[in-house]
């Protein structure tokens, strides 16, 4: 597609000539490039009949050059959002056990293993 929608011939044959002058200049030969089209549509606007298409072109040449100048930055991708792991609806009853479990735990001390403790595992105590 033509950089300048009023003019076909930019494209014909069906290459667009403006990304391969890009891809073959380094930055400061395009922004040059850019500035001498720019400068060369200013002078002459006034002399050809066509002010105004000579107007549109120094934006076009413009946007050209505002793209090297401020190329628009890809937004940061964002990080995963951390996983929130939700404790279940009879987490305050589970907590409890738990909290009573280690009490009880506790008192046990004195004895030699957890395992003398009726219905509760190893694994538990552990």
């Amino acid at each position: 597609m033509a950089i300048d929608p009023k003019s076909n011939y930019y494209d014909c044959g069906g290459i667009e000539v403006m990304p391969i002058v890009k891809a073959k200049l380094t930055e400061e030969q395009f922004t040059g490039a850019m500035l001498s089209n720019i400068i060369k549509y200013a002078c002459r606007c006034n002399f050809k009949g066509s002010f105004q298409r000579d107007v549109e072109k120094i934006k076009v040449y413009a946007t050209l050059l505002d793209e090297v100048v401020n190329p628009i930055k890809e937004p940061a991708e964002e990080p995963p959002e951390a996983e929130v792991i939700k404790a279940p609806e009879n987490a305050p009853h589970i907590l409890a056990l738990c909290s009573a479990l280690a009490a009880y735990r506790k008192s046990l001390e004195t004895q030699d293993d957890c395992n003398q403790v009726p219905g509760v595992s190893e694994n538990v105590c552990a």
